[in-house]
C-alpha cells in the first residue's frame, strides 16, 4: 500500500485538532516585546508540537482537513510516495521548512503546511516524533507584561490621564556562529507625564499594577515612588 493511502485511512489523535492563527497582530506584539530571539538555519523539532500556522487559507481548519482538501497536497502526497526519505533525512530540506516558536507553542511558518501534516501523520504511523533540516525563529515573550501593558493603556484611557506609554526595547547582546544566531533585549515600558515631562521605566507586569493601584489612593499619588506621574 502507498505511503498516502496509509495516511487517508489513518485516525490519528489529532486529525480533528484546528490548526492556531499565528496572525499579523500576534506577530507584531511578539517582535515587539521578545527579550530573545534566536534564529537557526538547520535544526530539529517534535513535528507532534506543531499546533499551527501563519497561513490564513488554513487557521482553524483540522489537520484532517487540511491532508484531504489542501491545495497543493496531491502534490505533496505524489513526492511522499515516490520520495519519502525526504522527510527522514536529517541534512538540510530542500525544499525548505520553516517553522515560529513562540515560548513552547510551534507555527508552521512561510512554507511547509502541507508537509507538516505529512510529518505530523507519518509520525503517528511511523514513531518518527522529529523531523530534521528545517529553518526556525524561536521567540521568548513575557505575556504577563504585555497584558499588564495592556491593562495600563486602557486605564489611562479610562480615566483621561496626561500620560504617553510606550515599549523600548534594548538590544543588549548578539550571539552567533556558522547557521545560527540569537539577540537579547531588554523590554522597558516608559510612560511620560505629558503635564511635567517626567519620565519612569518599568520592567515588570507588578511593577504596572502597582503604579495602577497607587493612582487610586490620594497619599500615594502624591508621596508614593511613583508620585511625579500625577
Amino acid at each position: 500500500m502507498l505511503l498516502s493511502e496509509q495516511l487517508k485511512q489513518a485516525k490519528p489523535y489529532f486529525a480533528e485538532q484546528k490548526l492556531e492563527a499565528l496572525t499579523p497582530e500576534l506577530i507584531d506584539i511578539v517582535n515587539q516585546f521578545a527579550s530573545s530571539v534566536y534564529w537557526i538555519d538547520s535544526t530539529s523539532v517534535a513535528v507532534g508540537d506543531v499546533i499551527g500556522t501563519i497561513h490564513p487559507d488554513y487557521q482553524g481548519k483540522s489537520w484532517e482537513w487540511l491532508l484531504n482538501n489542501g491545495r497543493r497536497m496531491s502534490h505533496n502526497l505524489e513526492l511522499l510516495n515516490n520520495n519519502s526519505k525526504y522527510y527522514l533525512e536529517t541534512i538540510k530540506k530542500e525544499p525548505s521548512m520553516y517553522y515560529i516558536k513562540i515560548n513552547d507553542k510551534l507555527y508552521v511558518g512561510a512554507d511547509g503546511n502541507h508537509r507538516t501534516c505529512i510529518a505530523k501523520y507519518l509520525s503517528d504511523i511511523q514513531c518518527n516524533t522529529l523531523i530534521y533540516g528545517i529553518t526556525l525563529d524561536e521567540y521568548i515573550v513575557d505575556f504577563s507584561l504585555i497584558t499588564a501593558y495592556k491593562d495600563l493603556i486602557e486605564f489611562v484611557k479610562s480615566k483621561r490621564l496626561s500620560l504617553n506609554i510606550s515599549v523600548v526595547k534594548k538590544h543588549i547582546n548578539r550571539q552567533d556562529g556558522t547557521g545560527w544566531k540569537r539577540d537579547n533585549y531588554k523590554i522597558e515600558i516608559s510612560i511620560t507625564n505629558i503635564k511635567n515631562n517626567q519620565t519612569i521605566k518599568v520592567f515588570s507586569c507588578n511593577e504596572i499594577y502597582s503604579i495602577i493601584n497607587s493612582y487610586r489612593g490620594l497619599l500615594s499619588k502624591f508621596f508614593g515612588e511613583h508620585k511625579k506621574l500625577y
